[in-house]
């Protein structure tokens, strides 16, 4: 049954808009819709800061324009403009229901009017602007047509696991969300500007890069291969002029051991308490992801990769014994395209272990760090990424609502009230931790391991190649598993003793590392105990 919210119907005029108007600016608490009777379809719906013109017809919902705030993508200040523009909307709801949300960016596009000043397309424009590209392919299409022809194993330019995620990233950036579902054709040169220039002020110069290459990409591998369904037939190739002219800065961050052992024991607090300002009392940290933590620092692979670890591929070391184990991981999941294999000291495999131990869906038979939330799927980089990420405080106070997001109702059909979060604390700068990311912790080894003596670990540490087939299906019955387990044990001990793998040099680095952090671990924890003690 869906949610009811509060209704007024009614004509919407000058005043409605300016009760509706003064709701948002004052932050309603709650959806108010006032639903128009003079035009079956039309809404102005009134949602904590924002009032929007909302045009129903059947199963299909638009959001033709803004009323608040003024300074908005789509703005429509007046009743009159928003029911000239409702009209039109519903007879493309009624014929081309999926072209609904590129009819309305044409809409909102302004022209010069022949006097010094602009206006927006009619009606009649627009669809002529929608015509001649009406079955051609949409970004989206584009980008996944060119992921699946690069992804076969015949293709002559074939993409890496990385760099496929890295693509995906890329396109999934918010502020590439208006352009994904616009014909590809359609897109120009200027709204991939205005979206990178957002990319690099929100997350960072290298980021901004990569959605320019990857956008090169995409259009130029249509050109050549998919022009008639694509619609981009190369004739203004405009993508090859994309630039980001940003310098990237050298990354230098090395985290003192101190740091990431005191990170590592803050977060362990929130194991089973909420972090301080949170609405909802639960922990902030989950077992999982804090055993994921824990595992990409011991290990200091790349977090992506270290995160899709296969439980068949952590075994015991049967020569080495004495509880040390190994780590597999094969060629497609590794950025050099590398298989690399990894001795486990015993004291990183038992912490590691433990915590694991505690995760929600803790023995799950695919992935050796599964998600809390699904045990079919590994626990995410990102999800581990932001345990250090909100005790930085460095997360949203206020977090922002999918499209069409509506609030829980009580019985009476009123909105139920929402809990706002009190503040942010940087939990980390409290315990005087610097700022940190998964991938400083690689510096930190290098540091560590060239002042122990041996420069060539870290190297042997982060990557090393040798050839596996394996192709391990979790349907395999008890006894099948039980039998692959006990030779697969033996097939990558026999193998992460092969020369290529360096496995002294290996595990001697390994030791050091693992040690060098446990060893902090261990003295800070004491303190804290003695500190308590007092």
């Amino acid at each position: 049954m869906g949610l009811i919210m509060p209704t007024e119907r009614c004509s919407i005029d000058k005043t409605i808009t300016g009760k509706a108007e003064r709701m948002a600016r004052d932050g309603y608490d709650g959806v108010h819709i006032y639903k128009h009777v003079g035009r079956e379809g039309l809404q102005l719906r009134v949602q904590k800061n924002t009032a929007a013109w909302v045009v129903r017809y059947k199963d299909y919902t638009a959001t033709i324009g803004y009323l608040f705030p003024e300074r908005n993508e789509r703005p429509i200040g007046g009743h009159k403009e928003a029911l000239d523009i409702a009209s039109d909307v519903k007879s493309v709801l009624i014929d081309q229901p999926e072209r609904r949300e590129e009819y309305i960016l044409l809409r909102h596009r302004r022209v010069e009017d022949g006097k010094g000043g602009h206006r927006r397309l009619t009606h009649a424009e627009a669809l002529s602007a929608l015509r001649p590209n009406s079955n051609t392919w949409s970004l989206r299409e584009c980008v996944e047509q060119m992921i699946s022809d690069r992804e076969k194993k015949d293709a002559d330019e074939p993409l890496r696991p990385a760099s496929v995620l890295e693509i995906r990233t890329a396109f999934k950036r918010p502020c590439m969300q208006r352009l994904m579902d616009k014909p590809a054709s359609l897109v120009t040169r200027g709204e991939v500007e205005t979206a990178r220039d957002e990319v690099r002020k929100t997350v960072g110069a290298s980021s901004a890069k990569k959605l320019v290459a990857w956008v090169r990409s995409v259009f130029g591998y249509m050109a050549k291969n998919h022009s008639g369904q694509s619609g981009i037939t190369g004739q203004d190739p405009w993508w090859e002029l994309l630039h980001a002219p940003y310098k990237l800065k050298e990354r230098t961050r090395k985290p003192a051991i101190s740091d990431i052992v005191k990170s590592l024991i803050l977060a362990e607090e929130y194991l089973d308490k909420p972090l301080p300002g949170r609405t909802m009392d639960r922990p902030s940290v989950g077992a999982g992801v804090l055993s994921g933590l824990w595992w990409i620092v011991l290990t200091c692979q790349r977090s992506d990769a270290a995160m899709k670890l296969k439980t068949y591929n952590l075994v015991d070391d049967l020569k080495r014994g004495d509880g040390w184990k190994i780590a597999s991981w094969e060629a497609e999941v590794m950025k050099a395209g590398q298989v690399q294999m990894l001795p486990i000291p015993p004291r990183a495999a038992a912490i590691v272990d433990s915590i694991r131990a505690k995760g929600k869906n803790a023995g799950a038979k695919q992935w050796a760090f599964p998600s809390d939330r699904d045990p079919d799927v590994n626990a995410s980089r990102s999800g581990v990424y932001r345990i250090l990420y909100r005790l930085a405080g460095r997360d949203a106070l206020i977090q922002p609502k999918p499209d069409g997001h509506e609030p829980k109702l009580k019985r009476d059909g009123t909105p139920r009230k929402v809990l706002e979060r009190t503040g942010r604390r940087d939990l980390l700068a409290e315990s005087d931790v610097a700022w940190w990311s998964l991938h400083d912790v690689r510096r930190t080894l290098q540091e560590v391991l060239d002042n122990a003596g041996i420069s060539g670990g870290a190297s042997a540490v982060l990557a090393h190649e040798m050839k596996s087939d394996v192709n391990l299906t979790v349907t395999m019955t008890e006894l099948e598993r039980d039998e692959f387990m006990r030779q697969r044990v033996a097939k990558i001990t026999n193998a992460a003793y092969g020369a290529a793998q360096y496995p002294k040099l290996k595990a001697e680095a390994m030791e050091i590392w693992t040690n060098a952090l446990l060893d902090e671990y261990d003295c800070q924890k004491a303190a804290a105990t003695e500190a308590i003690a007092a």
